[in-house]
């Protein structure tokens, strides 16, 4: 804080003591450690007239109105929720106390960390290092260059743009029509499995079912993304400075959040929801989304060793089928305690959570039998079990969904010089995508801290415990007997 204001031309004998008075003022608004952190899942729903009531001292009605001016215009029994209401008591209190001039420094510091990459560089470095400080789990080691991050907030700022220029060049319909019937497939197929599932109780089924047949798919691009003019149209107001950044990117804020103030009162189109998200353009990986029970396939994923529509089916399927297959599983059977804002949760039976956990425990044990020869340590299959068998069902839902395609059509091309069978190169590419060069310390790390096993072992987890590629290799049968250990259907 002191740097900061040092910077912008204060004395540092008197930045020390203006912000003591600013630290003193953030600690007053800390909560007790008694109370620990339940009301952060709280949320409660009230008028601008009841925040009065409840907190007199705010002016919540010309702060609001101030806030959405010009798009909306906030009334008294306009609905509100609040999170966190304990925080808004002390607030209060604080504030009758408390200095302007200290609100100003703490405002204005605020206000210079949140633009400090768009500063000059030692504005800049003031920001991250401060970030560093307080993010000791930050990836962020080393400051990021000036280029870098103009590209990346280019992205941010222009990416329907962006995205609906890539998708002129590189994506067709037939391309979207192509990957919505692997979707469609794998969702298909999932639901045979289901059906099928010994221990899931008929209620349980039903709502499983129920969920995969209402699921809202996004696959590769909205159709507002396919008419430029549309795209135009969004950004007809931004008339952005080219020889001021801060200025320029002020100027976007403004506007991209006037866009969303408009939405409010209006019913919500998921789809535009999507495209202002960012999900459709910036994201690179198949996203599911149990609040409304949708996934997401973005355009830029389908690239490179992922998918290619003239590819052989057995190779789109073993890579990208695979990741779709494991995203619905996780819609039906979710992690837990990450789940917080799906409306499903804890809607499975306790028969079904009973047999869920077993074949949890299964892979749990399995991938934890695997020894990283880099380090000497068995993989953290506690830390990773919930993506672990996602990984196998995600593979086994694509390979069988496959199965049926080849069964429906005439049999494909193979490679040329390779005698190998469609099912066995199916095999072959649900590996390709898979690729991993670490230092042993980097190693370590994954293994004690990632989500996931490291990229070898997910290779290898999911043909031993699926006795078809034992079958379509022409393994003897006692190594699957022998090395397979969980069934996770």
């Amino acid at each position: 804080m002191v740097k900061v204001a040092v910077t912008f031309g204060a004395k540092e004998g008197v930045a020390r003591t203006d912000y003591k008075s600013v630290i003193n003022f953030l600690h007053s608004l800390l909560p007790e450690e008694s109370h620990g952190k339940d009301y952060l899942n709280r949320f409660d729903d009230l008028t601008i007239s009841e925040l009065h009531h409840k907190f007199r001292d705010i002016p919540w009605l010309e702060y609001t109105q101030y806030v959405f001016l010009p798009v909306q215009s906030i009334k008294l029994d306009q609905i509100v929720s609040l999170t966190d209401t304990p925080y808004f008591l002390r607030l209060q209190k604080v504030l009758s106390k408390v200095p302007k001039r200290v609100l100003n420094n703490y405002l204005a510091w605020r206000i210079i960390m949140e633009s400090s990459n768009i500063l000059t560089q030692d504005i800049t470095d003031l920001g991250q290092n401060f970030y560093r400080a307080t993010h000791k789990d930050s990836r962020l080691t080393r400051t990021v260059p000036r280029p870098t991050f103009c590209s990346a907030l280019v992205e941010t700022i222009f990416s329907l743009p962006i995205h609906a220029s890539y998708i002129s060049r590189h994506v067709t319909q037939a391309i979207k029509d192509d990957v919505t019937s692997i979707l469609k497939s794998i969702i298909e197929q999932f639901k045979s499995e289901i059906i099928e599932l010994k221990w899931m109780d008929d209620e349980t089924r039903s709502l499983a079912l129920e969920r995969l047949s209402t699921m809202k798919t996004y696959v590769v691009f909205p159709g507002k993304l396919s008419n430029s003019k549309s795209v135009d149209n969004t950004y007809f107001e931004y008339d952005l400075p080219e020889d001021n950044l801060l200025d320029a990117v002020l100027t976007a804020s403004f506007h991209a959040t006037n866009a969303r103030f408009k939405d409010l009162h209006e019913p919500i189109d998921k789809e535009v929801k999507h495209e202002h998200g960012k999900k459709f353009s910036r994201y690179a990986y198949i996203y599911y989304e149990p609040s409304d029970n949708s996934i997401t396939i973005p355009a830029r994923i389908l690239q490179s060793v992922l998918y290619d529509i003239d590819r052989p089916r057995y190779y789109n399927y073993g890579n990208l089928g695979a990741m779709i297959g494991h995203q619905l599983y996780h819609a039906i059977f979710e992690r837990t305690p990450s789940r917080y804002e799906s409306r499903y949760y804890h809607w499975m039976s306790a028969k079904t959570q009973s047999g869920f956990q077993k074949r949890l425990a299964c892979v749990e044990r399995d991938y934890a039998q695997y020894l990283v020869p880099e380090t000497q340590k068995y993989l953290n299959s506690s830390n990773s079990m919930y993506e672990d068998i996602a990984d196998l069902a995600g593979v086994k839902l694509a390979y069988d969904a496959y199965s049926k395609w080849l069964e429906q059509n005439d049999v494909e091309l193979k490679l040329p010089k390779l005698n190998y069978t469609n099912k066995q190169l199916f095999w072959m590419a649900s590996a390709m995508r898979f690729c991993l060069k670490a230092t042993p310390d980097a190693i370590e790390n994954l293994i004690e801290y990632k989500c996931e096993s490291l990229i070898r072992y997910k290779v290898l987890g999911a043909p031993r415990n699926i006795g078809n590629f034992f079958k379509d290799f022409n393994c003897p049968w006692y190594l699957f007997i022998e090395h397979s250990k969980c069934n996770v259907f």
